[in-house]
């Protein structure tokens, strides 16, 4: 699992250090794979939003069975979602895929079997306009059972980190959360 925001990002680098417009454009990456009973929960955090200037890219990656169909069910028509159908070649690929549909300055990484609080985007948003020379942001996440009771929290850092992270993140095979 990735609790992870990129910001200042376009479709061929990241430009940590620019300004951000009033209401930047948000770019969540959902890539998913025989997930049927999680999907559509996924898609229903991204549509319940409070921030509205976003656009989700659905990758199925290959699925064998109704994900596809209870994704774009969840998403009701809304405009905003785009579905990519791939052959299966694994989370990393479908990733790598939807990253040639990205728009913005801002992209969001979600799980399939992950969901969004309300607030997440509008939140990631008004922390990296507070740091404008950030370039990752990572954050603590909830864990939760079927029902989405809250269990517990996952330690991870929520400090930003600034400037052109590309080198470092290819870099790094540490297992470091801060780049997971």
């Amino acid at each position: 699992m990735s609790a992870t925001s990129v910001g200042r990002q376009t479709k061929t680098s990241p430009s940590a250090g620019c300004a951000l417009p009033v209401e930047p454009l948000v770019s969540v990456v959902l890539p998913t794979f025989n997930a049927p009973d999680y999907i559509a929960d996924a898609v229903h955090s991204v549509r319940q939003s409070t921030y509205a200037n976003w656009k989700c890219i659905v990758v199925d990656d290959g699925s064998t069975d109704d994900t596809l169909d209870r994704a774009k069910a969840a998403a009701a028509d809304d405009p905003r979602f785009l579905f990519i159908v791939q052959e299966n070649g694994g989370q990393i690929a479908a990733i790598n895929r939807a990253t040639r549909y990205v728009q913005g300055e801002i992209v969001a990484l979600l799980d399939n079997d992950d969901v969004f609080l309300t607030t997440k985007i509008e939140r990631v948003v008004s922390t990296f306009r507070q740091r404008p020379r950030a370039g990752l942001l990572t954050h603590r996440m909830y864990v939760s059972d079927e029902r989405l009771n809250i269990l517990g929290v996952m330690p991870l850092t929520d400090r930003l980190l600034d400037g052109d992270l590309r080198p470092q993140l290819q870099r790094n095979t540490s297992g470091d959360p801060r780049f997971g």
